[in-house]
C-alpha cells in the first residue's frame, strides 16, 4: 500500500507539472467516457432492463393483421376481446386498453386530460394498485354502470393537491359526473403518460359492433407456452372469426408479439448503432491518449534509466506508468459523469417521443459501476503500451545516449494507433453520411399536403353540445377564424395527417364482392375549407360545401389511389359506396362520391399513402375535431388570436395541442433526426480526434527528425522536397486508415439498413464524400507540421539534438 501511495503522489505531481498535457488528456477522455456513459444509460434502461410488470417476460401484445393496409397491425373489436379467453389456450389472462382517449375535466375550469379506457383485468395483469382508495373490478366494468375513474398519482397531486378526500367525490368529466374511486401508486406507467383510467365497458364505442376495432390487447402467456404458439392459435382464431363474421372480420389475420419486443423493437437498431458509434469515439480517444503517453514515455527514457539504475524493477516501473494512466482515466471519468448527467437531461428534454421509457433514464448504481469498469478498462488500454515500452528497452543505453538515438522508439505502435483512429473515424463518418443522405431523401418526399403556414389545434366540446348543436357551432367557428387578419382558410377534420389511424371497409355498388373481401380504407371527416387549408388538392369533382347538409345524400371524397384502384379508367365522381363505421345493418345508405383528393402520407413520410375516404363533417359533426388554419404569414403569430376567438364563442370549449403543421412534420421525423444528429456529432468528434492524432504523430516525428532533415537540406534538398517527404509520411498513415476503414464501413453499414430511407448501405456518394473529407482533414493535419519542418534553417537543424 505504501508503494501505491508513493506511485499515486508521484503520478499526481508529474501530471501537475504538465498541465497542458493533463488538460488535453482529461478533456479527451471526458468526451469519450461521458458520451459513452450517456448512450449506454439509455440502452440499459430501454433495451437491457425488463419491463416493470409482473412476469414481464410472459406479457404479449395481440393485433389483427391486415396485409392490405399501409399499417398492417390493426386494433381489435371489443367483442373479439370478450371471446379471447375461450379461444386461446396459450393465454391465461388478457386485458383490453383503448389506444388513447381525450377527456375534458370541467371544474374548476375546463381542462383537457389524457386517459385510457381499460378492462378491469388490466390492473392485476400489470401489477397496478391504488395508493389511495381502490381500482375498479369486473363487476364495475360493465356497460351502463356507474361512471367511475381512477386518477394517476401525478394528476392527483397536480390537480387536487394530493387531497385524499377526493376519493368518493364526483368530478365532471366530459358529458357528466364520474366518481373518483382511487389513485394509482406513484411511478406506475403504461404507454403514454396519462391522467386517469376509466372502465372500458363504459366507452361509447362498445355498442358499435365488431366492425369498429379500437382496443389494444395485452395478455399473459400461460406457463410453458411460447409467443409462436400464441401467434398460431390467434391466427386460427382470426380465421374462425372471419368465417363467422365475414363482413366485419373478413380478410383479417392475427399477430402476437412479446410486450418487450413490441415496446422496443422499432428503436433497438438505432440504439445499438449509437452505442457502437460512441464506443468507436471512446476507442479513438484512447488511441489518442495512448499516442500522447507513448510520446511522453519516449521523452522520459532517461528518467526510466535512472530509476532502473537505482534498483527499480520492471514490475515497479510498469505499475508507476499504469498508475499515471489510471489517474488520468479517473479524472476523465469523473468529468465524463458530469457530462453524461447533462447529456441525459438533454435527451429527456429533446429526445424523440417514440423512444420508450426515456423519462426513466438516469444515472444509478448499476450505471456508475459500469462506468467505473469502462474507465478502468480505458485507463489500462491506453496506459499499457507506454508502460510495457518503458521496460522493454535498454536502460543503460538510454543513460548513455541521453535520448539522442530514440527517434524510432515506439514509432510503429504510434503509427498503428493513428491508422486505427482514421479507420474508426471513417466508419463513423460513413454511418453519419448515410443517415444524412437518408434524412435528406426523406425530407424531399411529397407528403401530399403543404405544411408551411398552417396552424393546427384540437378542441373538445362540453357535453351541452349534442350532434345537432355542433354544426352551427362549427360554421360560426370557421367564419370567425377566417375573419382573423392573415387567415386564408380554416377547416376541421377528425384526424390530421401524421396522427392516428381509423380503418373501415367499403362496399362498391357497381362492383359487389363477397362479404369479408371489401377493400379496407382509412376514414376521416372533413369540414369547412379543410382541403384548402391543408393544401390537399381536389383533383376531380368538388370539395365539401353548403350543399352537403344533414338532409342531403351522404357525400364522400376519396383519395386518388383509391379511386384508381376501385374504378380504373372510369370517372369516380358519381359512383356510390357505403361503409360500416357504425356497424352493418340492412339499411346502411349508399353515399355519393363527389370528389377525388390527392394522396396523403398519413402515417409518416417514410410510409406509403393509404387509401382514404373523407366524409362531410356537416353530415356527422365530430365532438373533438382538429382544426387546420392556413395563414399568409407566420402561423404561430395568430395562435393567441385563435384562442381568443374560440373563447369568445364559448369559454367552455377546451383547446389543446396547439402546434404548427411544420412542427408536426418535424415530430414525425424526430427519431431519424435524433439518430442523424447524434451519429453526426460522434463522427465530427472522431474526425477531430483523428486529425489531432495525425498532427501529434507527424509533429512528434518532425521534432525527432529535425537533425536528419537538416542534413538533407545541407546536402541539397530544398524546402519543397522536405515538405513532400513529411506530408507523404502522414498521408501514408491516413491512406492505410482510409483503406481499412472503407472495408470495415462496407461491412458494418449493412447493419444500419433498417435506419435508412431510399439509400443503400453502400451508397457510393456518401462513402466517397466522407472518404474525401477525412483525406482532406488528414492532409491539413499533416501539412501544418510539414510546413514548419520545411521552414527550419539547415544550420539550426544541424545544431539541434
Amino acid at each position: 500500500m505504501s508503494d501505491f501511495l508513493l506511485d499515486l503522489r508521484y503520478a499526481l505531481r508529474t501530471l501537475r507539472t504538465n498541465p497542458g498535457f493533463t488538460a488535453v488528456a482529461v478533456l479527451t477522455l471526458a468526451l469519450g467516457l461521458g458520451a459513452t456513459t450517456a448512450i449506454y444509460t439509455v440502452v440499459d434502461r430501454v433495451l437491457l432492463r425488463s419491463l416493470p410488470y409482473p412476469a414481464a417476460d410472459r406479457l404479449v401484445r395481440i393485433w389483427h393483421w391486415n396485409e392490405h393496409s399501409v399499417v398492417p397491425r390493426e386494433n381489435i373489436a371489443y367483442q373479439t376481446f370478450q371471446e379471447l379467453d375461450a379461444g386461446l389456450g396459450a393465454i391465461d389472462a388478457a386485458a383490453a386498453v383503448s389506444p388513447y382517449w381525450d377527456f375534458t375535466v370541467s371544474a374548476p375550469e375546463p381542462e383537457r386530460v389524457g386517459g385510457y379506457w381499460v378492462s378491469a383485468s388490466f390492473f392485476p395483469l400489470t401489477g397496478a394498485s391504488a395508493s389511495v382508495g381502490r381500482v375498479f373490478g369486473p363487476a364495475e366494468d360493465t356497460p351502463g354502470g356507474e361512471s367511475i375513474v381512477v386518477l394517476s398519482h401525478d394528476y392527483w397531486q397536480r390537480r387536487f393537491g394530493g387531497d385524499s378526500s377526493i376519493v368518493g367525490r364526483a368530478v365532471t368529466i366530459g358529458d357528466g359526473p364520474a366518481t373518483v374511486i382511487g389513485v394509482l401508486e406513484a411511478g406506475f406507467r403504461y404507454g403514454n403518460p396519462v391522467d386517469l383510467w376509466a372502465p372500458l365497458a363504459q366507452n361509447p364505442l362498445v355498442p358499435r359492433g365488431r366492425q369498429v376495432r379500437w382496443v389494444d390487447i395485452l395478455a399473459r402467456l400461460a406457463p410453458g407456452r411460447t409467443v409462436a404458439e400464441a401467434r398460431t392459435e390467434f391466427a386460427a382464431f382470426a380465421r374462425r372469426l372471419a368465417q363467422a363474421y365475414p363482413a366485419e372480420a373478413g380478410g383479417l389475420g392475427g399477430d402476437v408479439a412479446g410486450l418487450y419486443e413490441a415496446t422496443v423493437g422499432d428503436v433497438r437498431p438505432a440504439l445499438w448503432t449509437l452505442l457502437g458509434g460512441v464506443a468507436f469515439v471512446l476507442l479513438i480517444a484512447c488511441a489518442n491518449i495512448g499516442n500522447l503517453l507513448l510520446a511522453r514515455a519516449t521523452a522520459r527514457h532517461t528518467e526510466v534509466g535512472v530509476r532502473s539504475a537505482l534498483g527499480a524493477g520492471a514490475g515497479r516501473l510498469v505499475r508507476q506508468f499504469l498508475t499515471e494512466s489510471l489517474v488520468l482515466a479517473t479524472l476523465g471519468g469523473l468529468l465524463g459523469l458530469a457530462l453524461a448527467a447533462w447529456l441525459l437531461a438533454l435527451f429527456r428534454a429533446v429526445g424523440p417521443a417514440n423512444l420508450p421509457r426515456l423519462a426513466e433514464v438516469g444515472l444509478d448504481g448499476r450505471i456508475l459501476a459500469v462506468s467505473a469498469l469502462v474507465t478502468l478498462g480505458a485507463g489500462i488500454l491506453f496506459g499499457l503500451a507506454p508502460a510495457l515500452g518503458a521496460v522493454r528497452g535498454n536502460p543503460q543505453a538510454w543513460l548513455k545516449e541521453g535520448g539522442r538515438s530514440l527517434a524510432g522508439s515506439g514509432r510503429r505502435l504510434r503509427n498503428a494507433l493513428v491508422v486505427a483512429e482514421v479507420a474508426l473515424a471513417l466508419v463513423l463518418l460513413a454511418g453519419a453520411g448515410l443517415l444524412i443522405r437518408s434524412f435528406a431523401r426523406l425530407m424531399d418526399v411529397d407528403p401530399g399536403f403543404r405544411a408551411d403556414h398552417v396552424l393546427t389545434l384540437q378542441i373538445a366540446l362540453p357535453g351541452t353540445y349534442d350532434p345537432a348543436a355542433r354544426l352551427p357551432l362549427y360554421r360560426r367557428l370557421n367564419s370567425e377564424l377566417e375573419a382573423i387578419p392573415g387567415v386564408e382558410a380554416a377547416g376541421i377534420t377528425t384526424r390530421l395527417p401524421l396522427t392516428s389511424q381509423l380503418s373501415t371497409k367499403l362496399d362498391i355498388r357497381d362492383h359487389p364482392v363477397p362479404n369479408g373481401q371489401q377493400p379496407g380504407v382509412e376514414f376521416r371527416r372533413a369540414g369547412g375549407r379543410y382541403f384548402e387549408a391543408m393544401g390537399i388538392p381536389i383533383v376531380r369533382g368538388r370539395p365539401f360545401d353548403e350543399r352537403d347538409t344533414p338532409e342531403a345524400p351522404g357525400a364522400l371524397i376519396v383519395s386518388r389511389s383509391l379511386a384508381e384502384r376501385l374504378w380504373p379508367g372510369e370517372d369516380p365522381v358519381g359512383k356510390q359506396v357505403r361503409f360500416w363505421f357504425a356497424g352493418i345493418t340492412a339499411d346502411v345508405p349508399w353515399l355519393d362520391v363527389v370528389g377525388v383528393a390527392g394522396d396523403v402520407k398519413h402515417f409518416g413520410l417514410d410510409a406509403g399513402a393509404p387509401d382514404i375516404v373523407y366524409a362531410a363533417a356537416s353530415q356527422g359533426p365530430p365532438g373533438s375535431p382538429q382544426l387546420a388554419i392556413r395563414t399568409a404569414g407566420d402561423p404561430a403569430a395568430i395562435a393567441a388570436a385563435v384562442r381568443d376567438r374560440i373563447r369568445a364563442i364559448d369559454p367552455n370549449i377546451v383547446q389543446f395541442d396547439v402546434r404548427t403543421m411544420t412542427s408536426r412534420v418535424g415530430e414525425s421525423v424526430a427519431a431519424r433526426r435524433f439518430n442523424m444528429l447524434l451519429l453526426g456529432l460522434f463522427g465530427a468528434l472522431a474526425l477531430t480526434l483523428a486529425a489531432v492524432g495525425i498532427y501529434g504523430v507527424i509533429g512528434y516525428a518532425v521534432r525527432r527528425r529535425t537533425h536528419e532533415l537538416g542534413i538533407r537540406m545541407a546536402l541539397g534538398a530544398d524546402r519543397r522536397e522536405v515538405l513532400r517527404l513529411v506530408v507523404s509520411d502522414g498521408m501514408r498513415l491516413a491512406g492505410a486508415g482510409l483503406g481499412l476503414g472503407l472495408i470495415a464501413a462496407l461491412v458494418l453499414t449493412r447493419l444500419m439498413r433498417r435506419l435508412l430511407f431510399e439509400v443503400s448501405p453502400t451508397d457510393p456518394l456518401a462513402l466517397g464524400l466522407v472518404s474525401l473529407t477525412l483525406a482532406a482533414v488528414a492532409l491539413l493535419a499533416t501539412y501544418v507540421p510539414a510546413r514548419r519542418a520545411a521552414r527550419v534553417h539547415p544550420m539550426e537543424a544541424l545544431r539541434h539534438e
